[in-house]
């Protein structure tokens, strides 16, 4: 069949929408690259996506020479099938990064890679966390594999393949995401060091404050990066308290993936590393014995906000004189990262925000 019987053939498919003829095109030449039975299968999905999208379809015709070429013809029919399944949950842009790349997010689960990628997963995920949290929240890539939170949106990894198994990866997402909303839920970011707090921190360390807030609060600590990594695990403490009494379904099935990650760093480099994983450990098996909430540093609840910041004292003091440098691969996995600076932006603006907003409603109660 030459060019004009394609196009022609083209037409007849998508009757009786007539799309510009530069786009037709554009999309036969690209077709002209592959063997003429590869193009007649593409060919074939084209009235069954069309009515879609025509967007979809045109990208599809793009991006389905490289899967055409990856994947023997029997599985045409399920990729098309998975793209329409993306396009329904996230629309054009979920779709073409599905497309995008074939074996990572099509072939390597059909060979039983079970890695999850965020594009599989934000479909499903969007709607659960802001109907759990109640919250406008966003999902977002973090290009560098970092999980953490500025309070209004969630940064995750591209993909996440830490099991075997693809619903364990699955899951982990879940928790993951969950984890992130209990920072926010449970006031991570907005606790404030009482004057008194600070005052006793400078009489303990013999410093001076420098600056406000919680960068004051750090910074009377021996070694501030120290003090932000257990205040990070107190926190962790207190949010996953707050979600095995919150969630407990949750809780129950990611207890044992988190424990499997901690065995993964079984073999501590230093006397730090070896508590901090005897803390890790002991906070992630809150709740096992009788069903009850119960750890040795255990808060005595979750909605206490600003207790981490009145215990860290005492367990830097514990810790910080054991020999070795501490790492924080272990709670970096499990809990993200703590993006103060960040989180404090967003904060700021939304105060900014609110107030033009009452100012504004204010104004209207008063010229009515």
């Amino acid at each position: 069949m030459d060019f004009a019987d394609q196009k022609k053939a083209f037409y007849a498919m998508v009757s009786p929408s007539y799309p510009n003829e530069w786009e037709v095109d554009e999309a036969l030449e690209i077709l002209a690259q592959v063997l003429p039975w590869q193009r007649n299968a593409l060919l074939d999905h084209v009235p069954a996506i069309w009515p879609v999208s025509n967007s979809l379809c045109f990208s599809y015709l793009s991006e389905g020479i490289r899967g055409i070429s990856s994947f023997p013809p029997e599985l045409l029919a399920e990729w098309v099938r998975q793209i329409l399944s993306c396009y329904e949950e996230g629309g054009l842009r979920l779709a073409r990064d599905f497309m995008a790349d074939v074996d990572k997010n099509f072939l390597d689960p059909l060979r039983g890679k079970a890695g999850v990628t965020f594009t599989e997963m934000v479909g499903r995920m969007l709607p659960y966390i802001r109907g759990v949290s109640g919250l406008p929240l966003n999902l977002a890539i973090d290009g560098g594999g970092r999980i953490w939170t500025d309070t209004r949106t969630i940064f995750l990894p591209d993909r996440i393949n830490l099991f075997t198994g693809r619903e364990a990866n699955l899951l982990f997402y879940k928790y993951t995401i969950t984890l992130q909303w209990g920072f926010i839920a449970a006031g991570t970011y907005r606790q404030i060091p009482a004057p008194d707090l600070l005052s006793s921190l400078e009489s303990r360390y013999g410093g001076s404050v420098q600056g406000s807030g919680l960068d004051a609060y750090w910074h009377l600590f021996p070694d501030p990066d120290f003090a932000r990594l257990l205040f990070h695990l107190l926190e962790y403490e207190r949010v996953l308290v707050m979600v095995a009494t919150e969630l407990p379904g949750l809780f129950r099935l990611a207890q044992p993936l988190c424990l499997r990650i901690l065995q993964g760093y079984s073999a501590p480099a230093s006397s730090k590393d070896l508590k901090i994983l005897d803390i890790l450990k002991s906070v992630i098996t809150v709740g096992e014995q009788g069903g009850e909430l119960k750890s040795p540093w255990l808060a005595e609840s979750w909605a206490m906000r600003g207790q981490s910041l009145l215990r860290l004292p005492e367990i830097f003091d514990e810790i910080y004189a054991l020999p070795g440098d501490p790492a924080s691969e272990a709670l970096r996995t499990l809990a993200g990262q703590l993006d103060f600076q960040a989180a404090e932006a967003v904060i700021e603006q939304q105060r900014s925000e609110e107030k033009e907003l009452f100012i504004r409603r204010l104004a209207a109660v008063i010229e009515s």
